[in-house]
């Protein structure tokens, strides 16, 4: 943002140009001769005689004050709306130095816009010009004049400190300048201070000289005694405040005066190269910057209208008394001409200049043809005088008057007056630019407001939101402070940011990171947790899959043996042993999260089919779980799992935990587990069994026989009842569960010495083969087929459960060889039973003999 510095309301204790308010700050590219504030300079009169006198005119009540810091002057000035003030100054203010700086310069500052008017007199020699405000003085100015019959002299004042000046000279005829110092070409260089003044004197005319500046200055000219025409008696002093070329015209209306016959000379100076000057006879001419042609009405013989291809400045200069003889009064004088597109609509004049001369006063009023009616109720006369223009030439009396147009239509106004041997004439007014409105070009870019400072000649531009720089012409980047987050793009906007989030991201700057779970995505159950343009869902038991889609089929594997089949389930699959008295085991899949594995268990339940024609008298059989746990969820089911025996005890392999429980039969049983650990039974036989671990260390466990039983990898057996009373025990359930290891601290080496557990050989077998034959003997004497069939849902079926480096298919042989045995066995003593029963009924059912004689 660029900031906006205002101008002070308060003049300085100088007189200085201190600025205006608020309010005047709101200036267009448009103004008039009226102002606030005025920047005076006073050239010297005909043998440095002559009073300096300011006509100030108001259009609503004001205040003027009038100062000089050299000569101590300080003046108030109250004037009531439409009138005057005559304002009367020392003579010693007429700057007559040659290349001196002076403090000679008067600033005027008024309440409200009035207008000056500025009359150097003396007896027999005296003119006027029209000041211009200080807002529309410039910084390029070319010098107008004639033919000196002494000194032309030129004077500049600054209206700020620090003002450079140049002027590159252009004098007629060889002449010479500040003394004879300077001649044609040369050029003058000057720094002045506020409300300084410095300029000089040529000999010859000086007209198309340039002037330029750094800062806004007043030029005035001056001719301290000229003839017009060139020789014609008498020689007069003449004045005139030069326009600044940026208020140059294209069009002007050179028209005659009234009470001189001999009328009047017009000299137009083109302010750029190549301008041509087109003239209503059909004529035209091309002049350069600096160039000038005059223009002599009397010798043309008619009035004139001309326009131009580049603006130009005209000057008026009156003839000298000899030009008319038949007249009394008049001289030469020169006055600034209006262009038609300077022409404004309101003037307040005053031309109260009678002193020890009696004047006679004119003006002239210049108007488009179709707009002289807006003057009929004061019975002006115009007269046309081509291109649409007609002139009406009006005497004033010494008051003031206001001059108006009823329809507002703008209008040219030139006043002249002539007294004896002496001649005075100024532009009553004209329309200039606001010199210091820089703002007039639009130089603030993309709506930035711009704000004068005259001061400095400058301008400052208050930004729009999002852009920066002197003019407001760069586009703030917004992106320069990276606003987006999380890897975004940003894009730039105007004063604003556009960024486009990466993946999985949301929000004005990608401040939010997008909730996956909100659409629910996981399925089945699934819990969902929240990740960066995804989600992980965590499975309930029996489903997988991204979304938790898939129904895991647990039987794909295989996991059931040769001559079980496999049923899957959601969190369960079962093994089914096809026979005559099939046996389902229940596989339950359950799965414990870790700090760094997920641990998958798998609960396994046997369930022999039960008579239900005729259940056992004790209480119903239970199932027997027992937990595996692998290393991850997706590992290998077990193909083997625990059996709970007649003893009533249950068997974990790959445990790692210490699990001691009481069987049935009261028999304790220690056995390794797979980390070494020991799980102690109590078991009612006293037998102590040594079974190798996985690690190959060796359990012992009493036996009241005194054999020790190897066993690989934590096999077990299934045992029958030893005699006819046998009844089926209540089954118990121990469930042991693997805890989770850390995986990021996994030794380099094994802890213990790890060996392979030997291979169960055939010896083996049939050893354990005999002496589960010794357990399963039964007393058939008292055991009828009835009996043999109840007791028959609580004997579990004979399994072998090996490791994984035991020959599993040898030991399913043998287990089912032997239940085959067992099948025929039973098959055959029911056979005998059903023989035996057929022979008593036979014996009950054949005909006794006849006792009768008869038979």
């Amino acid at each position: 943002m660029v900031v906006v510095s205002r101008l002070p309301t308060a003049p300085g204790p100088d007189g200085g140009y201190t600025g205006n308010n608020e309010q005047d700050l709101q200036v267009t590219d448009q103004m008039d001769h009226w102002g606030k504030e005025f920047l005076l300079s006073f050239p010297p009169n005909y043998n440095g005689t002559g009073e300096i006198i300011l006509y100030v005119t108001s259009r609503e009540t004001v205040t003027v004050s009038v100062r000089n810091t050299l000569f101590n002057i300080s003046s108030s000035h109250s004037l009531p709306p439409l009138s005057s003030v005559r304002i009367k100054l020392s003579g010693s203010l007429q700057y007559s130095e040659q290349n001196v700086t002076s403090l000679k310069a008067v600033f005027l500052n008024a309440t409200s816009d009035v207008s000056v008017y500025v009359l150097n007199y003396g007896t027999g020699t005296s003119d006027m010009y029209t000041a211009y405000p200080v807002k529309a003085l410039g910084t390029e100015y070319l010098l107008g004049g004639y033919p000196p019959y002494l000194n032309a002299y030129f004077i500049v004042a600054a209206v700020q400190d620090n003002t450079t000046v140049q002027v590159h000279l252009k004098v007629a005829d060889a002449g010479k300048c500040m003394l004879g110092a300077y001649g044609n070409g040369s050029v003058l260089t000057a720094i002045l201070r506020l409300h300084e003044v410095w300029g000089g004197a040529c000999k010859k005319d000086f007209t198309g000289s340039v002037v330029t500046s750094n800062k806004p200055v007043s030029v005035v000219t001056a001719l301290d005694c000229a003839a017009v025409p060139i020789g014609v008696k008498l020689c007069d002093h003449m004045v005139e405040m030069m326009l600044p070329v940026a208020d140059y015209g294209s069009s002007y209306v050179l028209h005659n005066i009234t009470y001189r016959p001999s009328s009047v000379i017009y000299r137009v100076i083109s302010g750029h190269d190549g301008a041509v000057v087109t003239e209503s006879t059909g004529g035209n001419k091309t002049l350069d910057k600096g160039e000038f042609v005059d223009y002599d009405l009397a010798v043309l013989g008619q009035e004139l209208c001309i326009t131009t291809s580049a603006p130009v400045m005209t000057l008026m200069f009156t003839k000298g008394h000899y030009a008319d003889l038949s007249v009394p009064f008049g001289d030469p004088s020169m006055a600034v001409v209006p262009a038609t597109d300077h022409f404004t609509t309101d003037y307040v004049v005053n031309m109260e200049i009678s002193l020890t001369d009696t004047f006679l006063r004119y003006v002239s009023i210049i108007i488009n043809d179709s707009a002289v009616a807006g003057f009929s109720s004061v019975n002006y006369k115009f007269n046309p005088v081509g291109l649409g223009y007609s002139v009406a030439h009006v005497a004033l009396n010494s008051s003031t008057q206001r001059l108006r147009h009823t329809g507002g239509y703008p209008f040219g106004a030139v006043l002249y007056a002539f007294g004896n041997m002496t001649g005075l004439s100024l532009p009553a007014g004209l329309t200039l630019t606001d010199k210091f409105n820089y703002c007039s070009s639009g130089p603030c870019f993309n709506n930035g407001t711009c704000t004068n400072i005259p001061d400095n000649s400058t301008f400052d531009c208050s930004c729009q939101p999002g852009f920066s720089g002197v003019r407001c012409e760069t586009n703030v980047d917004d992106c320069a402070s990276s606003p987006c987050r999380n890897g975004a793009t940003c894009t730039d906007a105007v004063n604003a940011f556009i960024c486009t989030c990466a993946a999985g991201y949301t929000g004005s700057q990608c401040e939010t990171d997008i909730n996956d779970c909100a659409s629910s995505p996981c399925r089945n159950g699934g819990t969902c947790a929240d990740a960066v343009n995804g989600f992980t869902c965590t499975c309930v038991l029996g489903y997988t899959g991204k979304q938790c889609e898939t129904d895991i089929d647990y039987c794909q594997s295989s996991p059931c043996d040769l001559l079980s089949s496999c049923t899957d389930g959601i969190s369960s699959y079962s093994c089914c042993l096809l026979g005559i008295l099939p046996v389902c085991t229940v596989y339950t899949v359950t799965t414990t999260p870790a700090p760094t594995t997920t641990s998958t268990k798998v609960s396994v339940t046997t369930s022999p089919l039960v008579d239900t024609t005729n259940p056992p008298t004790t209480a119903s059989t239970q199932s027997t779980a027992a937990s595996l746990t692998t290393a991850s969820k997706q590992s290998t089911l077990p193909t083997s799992a625990p059996i709970t025996t007649g003893r009533g005890t249950t068997e974990n392999i790959s445990t790692g935990q210490e699990t001691t429980e009481p069987s049935s039969t009261g028999r304790e049983t220690t056995e390794p587990s797979s980390t070494g650990r020991e799980t102690t039974e109590p078991s009612s036989t006293g037998r102590e069994t040594t079974e190798p671990s996985s690690t190959g260390r060796e359990t012992s466990e009493p036996s009241s026989t005194g054999r020790e039983t190897t066993d690989q990898s934590a096999s077990f057996y299934t045992s029958l009842a030893s005699s006819t009373s046998v009844t089926p025990k209540k089954q118990t359930t121990v469930t042991t569960t693997t805890e989770p290891t850390q995986t990021s601290e996994i030794p380099k080496q094994c802890a213990c010495k790890c060996q392979r557990p030997p291979a169960v050989t055939h010896d083996d077998l049939v050893k354990e083969s005999e002496e589960l034959k010794k357990e399963l003997s039964v007393d058939k004497k008292h055991l009828s087929s009835r009996e043999f069939l109840s007791l028959l849902p609580s004997f579990p079926s004979i399994r072998k459960v090996t490791s994984a480096e035991d020959d599993r298919a040898s030991a399913m042989t043998i287990g089912y060889a032997g239940l085959v045995f067992l099948i025929c066995s039973f098959g055959a003593i029911l056979l005998m039973d059903f023989t035996m029963s057929c022979r008593a009924e036979a014996k009950k059912s054949a005909p006794k003999k006849s006792l009768h004689p008869d038979t």
